[in-house]
């Protein structure tokens, strides 16, 4: 359901207007995860609309567009104990990275930063288990890996 997800403007629901999102806030955003909650879609729908926002605060605008419009998929990177993203935006420790088959990119955050990452820029990612086998669970090692774009949290 991607293309139809995309085609509702799903992905760009709090995107800026100018890159084609609908330029809603933050309560409209919580009120269609909710409902997402509960049809289960994909956690690539959030971490497509984190990577989106992400590459519109950062700059880029192309990046941003191409998630917004679903023609670029995310999957989520979440950091374990130890795992760290440097000023630079590179990674070292520990990473989960959820429901990555399809995903073109990996969002990945800590409390300093968040950063974009291209596909299996975290190396080989080990598959674990869960209890959603839905949304496939793999653990990765995040040696160095270079972000496409970071951004730091506001101080």
């Amino acid at each position: 359901h991607w293309r139809q997800l995309a085609e509702l403007g799903c992905f760009g629901l709090s995107g800026p207007e100018s890159l084609g999102g609908a330029g809603y806030g933050l309560t409209e955003e919580i009120m269609a995860f909710r409902e997402y909650g509960r049809r289960l879609v994909t956690p690539s729908v959030l971490a497509t609309v984190l990577g989106a926002l992400l590459a519109a605060s950062a700059g880029d605008e192309a990046l941003a567009g191409r998630l917004m419009s679903g023609e670029a998929r995310a999957a989520l990177a979440v950091p374990l104990a130890g795992a760290t993203i440097g000023p630079d935006g590179r990674t070292s420790g520990p990473f989960h990275i959820v429901d990555a088959a399809d995903g073109d990119l990996l969002i990945a955050w800590t409390a300093e930063r968040a950063a974009i990452y291209p596909a299996g820029a975290f190396g080989e990612a080990a598959p674990q288990l869960s209890l959603d086998r839905s949304a496939p669970l793999a653990r990765a090692e995040a040696a160095n890996a270079a972000p496409l774009r970071a951004k730091s949290s506001p101080s």
